[in-house]
């Protein structure tokens, strides 16, 4: 929605998938929260978007968020895409079994899921899982930022609930009921100096 039809009232609704068709660089999301990545056009053609926040392996961080004016005049904000990343689409196809269209980079900070992930690492998230099936890495928000956690489902319980557990023995695990938690995406990769 517009930043007037926020303020005022005014003004015409825009349907989502208008705006996301609009940004250059933005990370739009549908209803259901989901990331959409497919109608991000960004300086290189086929391009993974790295955005400016970081995956917390202890608290995250969401960095700068910029201010997107499409042709109509109404503003939008969005996460600052910071940097672009080529991978060959057989790679990502084939090897990771992901789609291209549904990827994004993030940043790693902090111990909680070491040794597997390190501050510094990028990992490469899959938005299209909006669900923790299978159980996995994934990064998720509870409210405070992202976090990159492994999750694993509590079977039979009701509300549904999931186990959020850190691979570093010095952080304890603990339940939430999924609908206290919203998965951005499933880390299919990670990527990490030697």
């Amino acid at each position: 929605m517009s930043v007037s039809w926020l303020l005022t009232g005014e003004h015409d609704h825009i349907p989502s998938e208008e705006v996301a068709a609009s940004l250059t660089g933005g990370i739009a999301r549908d209803h259901n929260g989901k990331t959409s990545l497919e109608n991000y056009k960004g300086d290189t053609p086929g391009a993974v978007p790295e955005v400016d926040a970081r995956a917390g392996a202890g608290p995250g961080q969401v960095g700068e968020h910029e201010v997107v004016t499409l042709r109509r005049g109404d503003s939008y904000i969005g996460h600052k895409v910071i940097s672009e990343w080529l991978f060959p689409s057989a790679f990502l196809r084939h090897e990771l079994r992901v789609q291209p269209g549904n990827l994004m980079v993030l940043e790693v900070v902090g111990d909680s899921m070491s040794p597997t992930l390190e501050t510094g690492d990028r990992v490469l998230v899959d938005a299209s899982h909006s669900r923790p099936t299978p159980d996995g890495v994934y990064v998720i928000d509870e409210g405070d930022g992202p976090l990159v956690k492994r999750l694993q489902t509590v079977r039979r319980s009701d509300p549904p609930e999931v186990m959020i557990l850190s691979d570093n023995p010095n952080h304890k695990a603990y339940n939430l009921r999924l609908d206290e938690i919203r998965i951005i995406g499933r880390v299919s990769g990670r990527f990490s100096r030697m």
